[in-house]
């Protein structure tokens, strides 16, 4: 939103806000096992693949260096943990916790 709350139609903000949601609805579609661990780390990767959607959204549209710098760093950083996630995740089962 810009100020005064309305919302802006740029290239730049329908791609900030369609990754939102498509992050949003990932993470919401996510199972909840029980397994606090399982759970943490299928939540963290789809949360990490939303900020590289939106620091990739940032290097096409955005123009100021400082941020296209960071977004390159959020890239690097982000793709090396949902890799050490997904690692995780295909060695782990969920164990969730008996009651």
């Amino acid at each position: 939103m810009v100020q005064g709350g309305s919302m802006s139609n740029s290239p730049g903000s329908q791609a900030m806000m369609g990754s939102m949601r498509k992050m949003q609805q990932s993470m919401m579609t996510q199972p909840m096992t029980g397994d606090t661990d399982h759970d943490f780390a299928s939540l963290m990767r789809e949360h990490h693949r939303g900020a590289v959607d939106m620091a990739r959204a940032e290097l096409q549209n955005g123009r100021d260096p400082e941020l296209q710098k960071l977004a390159r760093k959020i890239i690097t950083g982000q793709e090396k943990e949902i890799g050490q996630l997904g690692r995780w995740l295909a060695c782990h089962l969920a164990k969730p916790l008996q009651s």
